[in-house]
């Protein structure tokens, strides 16, 4: 793979030389924006262009015939309803005709699917686009020269690789820095965002820094996983007409690049900017997957965070779910709580409360449910389905979360061995902690996951015995651990993780009592603390 990625000098010279100009380029302006959408959902004509009219806005439409364009007309546009948005004043931009994954395999296909949607759009008094998204945002930099030569002069990929797909965007684009046919996405909108995640994307502009944002449809039909719900649609392109900033197409950046010089090594600033961030990691996925059973390498990187209740919760993101995870990730934790309940067909899924009804508005357990039943409801916080435990795993896997798994059922062998598989199979079976000592948790989980010192191991370390506690970790509220057996614990081999969560300090209102527990086990040297997000700016993170 990494041969295919060497193409020879002259060919990314070709490149620079039919996209550079001689103009002088503008310097991007405060407050600019640029607005894309992907898939050719019908939702762009019926919902987003109106709305985009109203405020003035500009933005670009990349048009696909792949998936059923050409079949479901209830979730995808009319090329009529394509020509209206280009004579509306909107960009057209090209995503191949069939959503084609561009790759090393793929690539001697790419010329014709980009004509393909190019004769289109001359057949409905469309310009051949000049913009072009790469589909599933993953880019290949020998696709370039082919992007040049069918007339594209701006391509938009994804966040990767400064940031992984999960976490939905990356940083902004830089004129003169990035090169014009891999111009990040900033945001990427998901069906969990809410206002607060635009902001944060947006926020990433600045001066040389345009942020660009990436929307499905708006809602989308067929892709629920890049669904943005009509009404926070609305409530995004509120805020940035209120706030005043202009909204372009990525053909208007046109002006901002013409004149600078593209970059030799089209992969350099986002090889830069990924060591900049490996060197002063702020999410998760900056950092390496934890291995919890290298006890020095926990040790140089204490205190560990792990996210209480499926990561960082709050009015708009329900405890145990994905987009909890990604709060996680975002604010840094290296760890993630996953509660685990049965359905009735034993399907491992991620739910903390023993009834659905406060959350999801379905009155009775996970267990009464099948696994179907169970992921066809909705979180009343944000809409997002509840999501099994394969989900949640392989999602901590991307964004580099180790896992703390708290088994709410009854241990049964047949759910265990799911969990057990399910773990190996996503590669967290290093970075795994099991917070039930039951023997059957044990036996099942003992080589995936660290499993508690045992009460007897506990007493008899008390008592002055040497014993060998490798692959061993205490967790509790710290008021059950004496002080005095931590390093007695931890020469033994085992790990120690203090629980401070919300629900044991209930008469520590002003946090007083919590930040004095926190500040004595620091200074004993535990290795790290299971935390609600409301205690994690004792550890320098701003409170969410």
């Amino acid at each position: 793979m990494k041969s295919s990625f060497a193409r020879p000098v002259a060919c990314l010279i070709a490149v620079s030389s039919l996209l550079a100009s001689a103009r002088a380029a503008e310097s991007p302006p405060p407050r600019l924006v640029v607005l894309t959408f992907d898939d050719s959902s019908a939702s762009h004509h019926a919902v987003a262009a109106p709305l985009l009219k109203r405020y003035g806005f500009g933005a670009t439409f990349f048009i696909t015939e792949g998936f059923t364009f050409r079949t479901n007309k209830r979730d995808y546009m009319t090329w009529e309803q394509i020509a209206e948005l280009h004579r509306d004043g909107f960009e057209i931009g090209n995503h191949t005709r069939d959503h084609l994954g561009i790759t090393e395999r793929t690539l001697p296909r790419l010329a014709e699917q980009l004509e393909a949607i190019a004769a289109q759009c001359r057949a409905h008094g469309i310009p051949v686009p000049v913009s072009f998204a790469w589909p599933g945002n993953r880019f290949h930099p020998a696709a370039l020269p082919v992007l040049a030569q069918a007339g594209i002069r701006f391509a938009r990929r994804g966040g990767e690789r400064e940031g992984p797909y999960a976490l939905g965007g990356g940083v902004a684009f830089e004129p003169g820095v990035d090169h014009p046919l891999l111009i990040p996405t900033t945001g990427d909108a998901r069906p969990d965002w809410t206002l607060s995640d635009l902001q944060r994307a947006v926020a990433r502009g600045g001066p040389g820094r345009i942020p660009v944002l990436q929307f499905h449809g708006v809602p989308d039909g067929e892709h629920p996983w890049v669904n943005t719900p009509r009404e926070r649609f609305e409530e995004y392109m509120g805020w940035l007409h209120r706030e005043g900033f202009q909204v372009i197409a990525l053909r208007d950046v046109a002006r901002l690049i013409d004149g600078r010089p593209v970059p030799a090594d089209p992969l350099a600033p986002m090889e830069s900017r990924r060591r900049a961030a490996a060197a002063a990691p702020v999410y998760s996925s900056d950092k390496e997957l934890i291995d919890v059973r290298d006890a020095a390498k926990v040790r140089a990187r204490r205190p560990l965070l792990i996210a209480h209740r499926g990561g960082v919760v709050s009015s708009r993101v329900p405890e145990a779910s994905l987009a909890a995870i990604r709060e996680a990730a975002r604010h840094g934790y290296d760890m993630v709580e996953l509660d685990v309940r049965a359905t009735k067909d034993g399907a491992p899924m991620l739910f903390h409360d023993a009834n659905l009804r406060a959350a999801t508005g379905h009155d009775g357990p996970v267990s009464a449910l099948t696994e179907a039943e169970v992921r066809a409801l909705r979180f009343r916080r944000n809409g997002e389905p509840v999501a099994g435990l394969e989900q949640a795993l392989l999602l901590c896997r991307q964004l580099h979360l180790g896992v703390m798994l708290d088994l709410k059922d009854s241990p049964q062998v047949e759910l265990l061995r799911k969990v057990a598989t399910l773990v190996r199979k996503h590669g967290l079976e290093k970075s795994t902690v099991a917070i039930s000592g039951h023997p059957l948790v044990r036996a099942e989980l003992g080589d995936v996951a660290l499993v508690p010192v045992s009460p007897e191991e506990l007493e008899r370390t008390k008592a002055g015995e040497t014993l060998a506690l490798a692959g061993r970790h205490w967790f509790g509220i710290p008021a059950w651990l004496p002080p005095e057996m931590i390093p007695k614990l931890q020469r033994a081999g085992a790990l120690v993780f203090p629980a401070i969560n919300l629900f044991r300090y209930e008469n520590d209102s002003e946090r007083a009592q919590a930040k004095r527990d926190v500040e004595a086990l620091r200074r004993i040297g535990v290795e790290g603390f299971q935390i609600d997000s409301a205690y994690q700016d004792f550890f320098g993170k701003a409170l969410p």
